[in-house]
């Protein structure tokens, strides 16, 4: 699976609040939720939408925020120094 920026997939800017994370998730669950629309299609978009809005919410609630490094800075990052 190819990397796909979370935040670009809810829309919402990096360093968005909870609130607006938790904002941007309801919109698009209800647009693209497979009760609503049930090709395959909105089904996967709900998965994605769900995966990311759970991305962001962990990383939101952790004390440090490793998600937001730069890909140069995680490749290199020491796991449990976080």
């Amino acid at each position: 699976m190819a990397y796909e920026d979370p935040y670009a997939v809810l829309g919402v800017q990096k360093g968005a609040s909870k609130k607006e994370v938790q904002k941007a998730f309801r919109e698009l669950a209800f647009k693209h939720h497979p009760d609503k629309d049930p090709s395959l299609e909105a089904a996967q978009r709900f998965q994605r939408v769900s995966r990311a809005a759970t991305t962001i919410l962990k990383e939101v609630s952790t004390p440090c925020n490793c998600y937001d490094l730069s890909l140069e800075a995680v490749t290199s990052h020491k796991l449990g120094k976080c």
